[in-house]
């Protein structure tokens, strides 16, 4: 994740019209799979599980951290 932009933030709002964009955009190669991560819509997925991933994320970092 770290890097990468979040596809969510160009697309349409509406979930079959968000599909079909990002299905365009690959087909015609204006995305570049390696720099972008899609997160599919947040009404779609549950934003509990994003967050609570994220802070295991954050939390292995911090416990677990190499010098």
């Amino acid at each position: 994740m770290g890097g990468k932009r979040i596809l969510w933030n160009i697309g349409p709002s509406k979930e079959a019209d968000y599909n079909e964009y990002i299905f365009l955009l690959d087909h015609y190669g204006a995305l570049k799979p390696n720099e972008w991560i899609d997160l599919s819509k947040l009404e779609t997925s549950l934003l509990k599980d994003y967050l609570s991933a994220s802070l295991w994320q954050i939390y292995n970092y911090v416990t677990h951290y190499i010098n």
